[in-house]
């Protein structure tokens, strides 16, 4: 084996991070959590923004929004308690405080409780929900009944058409920082991410009958990375794979441009590459 890909989630990741460094194979993650590549795992790189980029994206729109008391109400598992971890690190460099911190375990089914007393402190300003997969479509209609006026926000984990759909009418109106292929038509029609997003989801829906979600755009970006890589190496040889993915500079793929180094192998530098959404009307509109 030269290479594998995957995976979508942060312990499915991590668990193949172990055979892949124990067997010497260059292994490219679809997830984004910041335990993933901090400290720098010799042969495991990622191509989606970590949650370092999506709180300092979320948080930078709070700023301009006049937010800077926000709950946090997360999963104690995966990708949700990585995620929380980084919230609450990054949120004093934007002048941001958490005033209330509540979480639930996987698999819970109604997180009302946790919601009630959110909507009991009045200091309260905004609510981020760090979690992924189904349970977030849970909060939002618990949020919605319970008459919560802060505003929802989740991040880039959620940021798919099955979130909404989902949801339903519950989703409407939650915020998150998303890849730019998630609204390539909204974009400068002159632009390269532009061009590359249509055409994807053009593709994409000829072939699937369905428009992509934002993990079939990480998923092209990892096997043109990989592509790229064995091409500029002249080798299948994992050794050479690793190596030339390290030196990556600039690749334009349709949810981010990866550069990656020696010391670094989480892709994403440049907060351009997330931006932050609204969903309204079942879509998600550009707000920034």
């Amino acid at each position: 084996m030269s290479a594998v890909i995957g995976g979508s989630i942060t312990p499915s990741s991590l668990a193949m991070e172990t055979l892949a460094s124990r067997h010497g194979v260059p292994q490219i993650t679809m997830a984004g959590a910041r335990i993933l590549t901090e400290p720098v795992k010799e042969w495991l790189f990622s191509v989606t923004e970590s949650d370092v980029m999506s709180a300092s994206v979320i948080y930078e729109h709070m700023k301009s929004e006049g937010i800077n008391r926000i709950a946090l109400l997360s999963s104690s598992a995966g990708f949700g308690r990585a995620a929380r971890e980084t919230f609450l690190d990054e949120a004093g460099k934007y002048n941001v405080e958490v005033v209330m911190d509540e979480t639930y375990a996987k698999g819970d089914s109604d997180m009302t409780a946790q919601l009630t007393r959110i909507r009991g402190n009045a200091d309260v300003q905004a609510i981020i929900n760090l979690d992924a997969g189904n349970q977030p479509a849970i909060v939002v209609r618990n949020y919605v009944a319970l008459g919560i006026d802060a505003p929802m926000y989740t991040s880039h984990s959620m940021a798919a058409p099955e979130f909404p759909s989902l949801a339903g009418q519950a989703a409407e109106g939650v915020r998150m920082n998303a890849p730019i292929m998630l609204v390539a038509e909204q974009l400068p029609q002159s632009s390269t991410e532009y061009k590359m997003g249509v055409a994807f989801r053009e593709l994409y829906r000829e072939r699937y009958g369905h428009v992509p979600n934002t993990f079939a755009g990480y998923g092209h970006d990892a096997l043109l990375l990989l592509v790229d890589a064995i091409r500029r190496a002249e080798s299948s040889d994992p050794v050479a794979i690793r190596d030339s993915l390290e030196q990556t500079r600039d690749l334009v793929g349709l949810t981010s441009t990866l550069t990656f180094a020696p010391n670094n192998h989480g892709g994403v530098f440049e907060q351009s590459s997330s931006r932050m959404v609204e969903i309204r009307d079942g879509g998600f509109v550009l707000i920034d």
